[in-house]
């Protein structure tokens, strides 16, 4: 048996979002989680409806990540 392979995506995206919801993980990690950039994850959110708050600590990391990114 063959798995999808969206199914699979969409599987991840859902529980990295979860995650992020929860605040278990920031944005950042998040968007690792599911192999997309920041933005990318961000309009994920957007396209749900789920806004984007971050906290201080949370904006640093993600700072990092984009730092090594580039």
């Amino acid at each position: 048996m063959k798995l999808d392979s969206k199914a699979i995506s969409k599987k991840k995206l859902d529980h990295a979002i979860k995650l992020y919801q929860e605040e278990k993980i920031s944005i950042g990690r998040a968007a690792e989680l599911v192999s997309i950039d920041i933005w990318s994850f961000h309009d994920e959110l957007n396209k749900l409806g789920i806004s984007h708050l971050s906290t201080l600590s949370e904006f640093e990391n993600d700072l990092e990540l984009i730092k090594k990114s580039n």
